[in-house]
């Protein structure tokens, strides 16, 4: 049997790739591994599905997060786990405060597989690749981090003697970094991490078996589903949505999330004068969302930060919702204008033409929800990426 450990940094949180994170979880238990899971952050504890699912794991880890540029205690607190599981291999999901901890910890030798959720190992923001200026950031930690203004010079320095003593590190000790994104994966090439494997994500197979079908389209229902985070493009959407009631006031936009930034796009709304048109549901279960798809006409996914994939516009799509989605980052490898539209990031004139392309057109609103649903559940089963994340662990394993 093999003996896998399972390192997330944010394994306790609704967001930050959990529900990838108990999707592979599943998988491995139900195919005869021996797993187990190690977190941070235990006082930040939220009652949640995920959390839940992880917290009745016997043999489930958490521990207090430790210093960011390094912390000898948590190092060794680590290393004594590692050496009490004695993996066969180790799977590191999203780290950010305690990669540095957990890297000196784990031993030369060790099979080690990285999944990059997103930039944050090239860049002190964990988003990156989008000046405000809107054009691309090459990445890699530089002096331009301040310049640009996308960090204070305090962040930088304190980032940038993360990035000298992780970097080599990385290249020493990661036997495989796993890229869900294309863009990501060519990223973590041109900046030297040369061992990359390119797998896409799967979506849990609630959401293709979802048990509620679409309704009729014409419902003139907008939906985004997200965190509330400048990042995600909130303040853009609204703004756009704002134009787009002046040409047509019967038009409803639901915001489904939460974040540090709730009331600031609450007060938005307001100040714009479109409130009584916008509805924040604030965290919903999967179930409401699942209802939630089968009213809207589409899903918007409107980031201004290169997402690694966005997992909510393909689970919109396997409901049958086209969506309208930010052309940066890894949504451009899952959505096409064969069946939804692409805009570029914060595009607020852009972004209100489409949105009125579609809600006008419930004849192809239809068309295009059909093969969004048939382009879904083809391509993003869980079932095909755990295999294929199963497979690599064996090669690897295997090689050993």
């Amino acid at each position: 049997m093999i003996k896998i450990l399972l390192i997330d940094e944010f394994i306790h949180l609704p967001t930050k790739g959990a529900p990838l994170f108990v999707m592979e979880m599943k998988y491995l238990a139900e195919n005869d591994f021996d797993l187990n899971t190690l977190g941070f952050d235990d006082d930040k504890q939220e009652s949640h599905q995920n959390f839940n699912v992880i917290q009745n794991r016997k043999n489930r880890i958490l521990l207090k997060k430790g210093k960011f540029l390094g912390d000898r205690i948590k190092q060794n607190e680590i290393k004594e786990i590692i050496e009490r599981i004695k993996p066969d291999l180790i799977h590191c999901h999203l780290l950010t405060n305690n990669a540095l901890n957990v890297y000196e910890a784990i031993p030369e030798g060790m099979p080690v597989v990285q999944t990059l959720h997103g930039p944050n190992f090239f860049c002190p923001t964990s988003w990156g690749c989008i000046k405000k200026d809107s054009s691309y950031c090459e990445l890699g930690v530089g002096s331009k981090c301040y310049k640009n203004e996308c960090v204070s010079r305090s962040v930088y320095v304190s980032y940038k003697m993360l990035d000298i003593k992780l970097k080599p590190l990385l290249s020493k000790k990661v036997t495989r970094f796993h890229c869900p994104s294309k863009q990501i994966e060519l990223v973590a090439n041109r900046l030297g991490y040369a061992n990359t494997t390119h797998i896409m994500l799967g979506l849990r197979e609630s959401f293709l078996e979802n048990e509620i079908t679409h309704g009729s389209y014409g419902t003139k229902q907008i939906i985004f589903v997200g965190k509330m985070t400048p990042v995600k493009g909130v303040d853009y959407l609204l703004k756009a949505f704002q134009l787009l009631l002046k040409e047509d006031n019967s038009v409803k936009l639901i915001l489904a999330g939460t974040g540090d930034h709730s009331d600031a796009y609450i007060k938005l709304s307001e100040e714009l004068g479109i409130a009584k048109n916008v509805e924040f549901k604030g965290f919903v279960v999967e179930k409401e969302l699942k209802k939630l798809f089968s009213e809207s006409d589409i899903c918007v996914v409107p980031s201004i930060w290169a997402e690694q994939f966005g997992m909510v516009g393909p689970e919109a799509m396997a409901s049958g919702v086209p969506v309208i989605g930010s052309d940066i980052g890894g949504i451009p490898e899952w959505l096409s204008t064969d069946y939804g539209w692409l805009v570029k990031p914060r595009d607020i004139e852009g972004l209100k033409v489409a949105m009125q392309l579609a809600i006008s057109n419930p004849k192809d609103l239809k068309i295009k929800g059909k093969m969004a649903r048939e382009i879904a559940r083809e391509l993003y089963t869980s079932k095909r990426y755990n295999e294929s994340l199963e497979e690599l662990f064996k090669s690897i394993i295997d090689n050993e």
